[in-house]
């Protein structure tokens, strides 16, 4: 049974921490700047296409675990491997912040749709390279790629339907 100083040692604020929980404010706040609006309700959708509450209650909590995906890594043994794996992990969480701008803001579905499937490899790639420095990094990761997926198929679905 863990005792509740060493839980409290694990929550006090470390510069991991903070770097964690900053990365995940600003690619949420990117992503989310531009919201769904009078051109999203223009388009042709599938019926479970998402409100714009939905997409922003989804980007918060896939965020939120990235944030703890993050700070496992950070909080890992230093190695080649880790810094590997956060360089991946870098290239997918910018690349995930592009994708609303690039299809609610530039109303660019085609070129959100290039963006996502980039998304999706890079997530699956910072996954499986999180797992070998630590697996629970790489569990954390799954919702994110879960959520890319959906926006993976729901973007198409979309490109598919309107142009």
């Amino acid at each position: 049974m863990n005792h509740p100083a060493i839980l409290t040692e694990n929550l006090r604020p470390t510069p991991a921490w903070l770097i964690a929980a900053m990365s995940a404010v600003i690619a949420w706040g990117v992503s989310t700047i531009i919201t769904p609006g009078d051109w999203y309700a223009s388009l042709h959708k599938p019926s479970w296409h998402l409100s714009a509450q939905e997409f922003s209650d989804g980007f918060a909590a896939v965020y939120l675990t990235m944030a703890v995906a993050l700070l496992l890594l950070l909080r890992a043994e230093p190695s080649a491997t880790r810094t590997q794996s956060l360089l991946v992990f870098s290239l997918q969480l910018v690349l995930s912040a592009l994708w609303g701008p690039l299809f609610f803001g530039l109303q660019m579905p085609v070129v959100a749709f290039a963006a996502v499937l980039m998304v999706w490899a890079t997530a699956l790639a910072s996954s499986l390279s999180a797992a070998d420095v630590r697996a629970s990094a790489a569990w954390f990761q799954v919702p994110h790629l879960l959520w890319v997926s959906f926006l993976l198929v729901l973007n198409g679905v979309i490109v598919a339907l309107n142009f």
